[in-house]
């Protein structure tokens, strides 16, 4: 299957294909091949890359806006936008330890960015009242 993206993405007729470079630097990721990911998505302007993101899935939308990957890849780009948002970060905590998968990357921006949020409240009065527990039996 590399070899055939290869190909593809070799031929003049069809390698400057948005929509080819982008599924090609999804599989490039998938298989850790980051700098041939990297190559073909590479916008090399001064476009902010959420704008890019933004007019490629317009352009998605246009040919398929129900086909699974259009999908996909705006629920990608809402929570890359929403990285920010204090609620987006606190699902992303709640979700990650559901999954098992450490959270602290979340957690540590939601201090940052918002240390008067609910699940920062709750979870430091936890340690602190862990901290006193230790204290008691030690």
């Amino acid at each position: 299957m590399i070899s055939s993206l290869h190909e593809w993405l070799a031929d003049p007729a069809i390698g400057n294909n948005p929509i080819l470079r982008l599924i090609a630097g999804i599989i490039f990721m998938h298989e850790q091949d980051y700098n041939e990911a990297l190559k073909h998505t590479n916008v090399g302007g001064t476009m902010d890359l959420s704008d890019y993101a933004e007019k490629q899935l317009r352009t998605m939308q246009q040919i398929d806006e129900d086909h699974t990957l259009t999908q996909l890849a705006n629920a990608w780009l809402n929570l890359a936008v929403d990285a920010k948002d204090p609620e987006t970060l606190a699902n992303l905590v709640v979700c990650s330890l559901h999954l098992g998968k450490s959270s602290s990357r979340y957690l540590n921006q939601l201090k940052l960015s918002h240390p008067d949020h609910m699940l920062i409240k709750r979870s430091s009065a936890a340690e602190e009242s862990f901290d006193r527990a230790v204290q008691t039996i030690a």
